[in-house]
């Protein structure tokens, strides 16, 4: 029957039937095994960079907090942070020139063997008298200094360039060896004393007075 136009239909409409709503499709696994990778922002087929919350790199936190406790240290006692700098370098050791033994020093000290030697044979009554022997001590010493002199400055110039440290065994041995050139010096300084006070003694005995006269 032919519909007129703003008839209403009486009857019930058949509704379409509705489908229930399409899954996701699910990728298929490659037959390697290995699941497909997930392309990031950067391109670079890797995921994507995770974000520092701090808003910095760990070494600039890092920084941060060592430069907070060096500032907190100074601040607390910078006094003590001097000193300890201070005392943790090594100690500097005094130099000494081998040069402070002259040859003047070095030829006294030459003298003092023959010292020994004319005392040795004054004891002996070998050689009763030593002024002999002295003479030639005095007399002959410089020649012995010159070459002994400069195997000494050599030899410790040598030593202070292995042992830097050791400055003061060598300002040890010219004291040393200055004090042997002193011992013949005190020597005759005593002889002369005793001789003083010999002849000195001498003066002051009374002469014995003369005997009595018999009667």
């Amino acid at each position: 029957m032919a519909r007129t136009k703003g008839a209403k239909d009486k009857g019930t409409r058949r509704k379409p039937p509705t489908r229930p709503p399409a899954k996701p499709a699910i990728p298929r696994m490659p037959p390697g095994g290995s699941q497909p990778k997930v392309e990031s922002k950067t391109g670079d087929g890797g995921p994507p960079p995770r974000a520092d919350p701090r808003g910095a790199s760990a070494a600039e936190f890092q920084a941060a907090i060592a430069a907070e406790l060096k500032q907190a240290s100074v601040s607390i006692d910078p006094g003590r942070t001097d000193a300890a700098s201070t005392s943790s370098s090594p100690p500097v050791p005094a130099s000494f020139d081998p040069s402070a033994l002259t040859i003047e020093g070095l030829a006294s000290a030459w003298q003092f063997p023959f010292y020994v030697l004319a005392s040795v044979l004054a004891f002996f009554r070998i050689a009763p008298d030593p002024e002999p022997l002295l003479a030639v001590g005095r007399r002959r010493a410089p020649d012995l200094a010159k070459p002994s002199y400069v195997i000494y400055e050599q030899l410790a110039q040598r030593y202070l360039g292995f042992h830097p440290e050791n400055t003061v065994h060598v300002a040890v041995g010219v004291t040393v060896l200055d004090a042997i050139g002193i011992v013949p010096d005190v020597i005759e300084a005593v002889r002369e004393s005793r001789r003083r006070a010999g002849v000195a003694g001498a003066q002051v005995t009374p002469a014995p007075a003369p005997p009595p006269a018999s009667t």
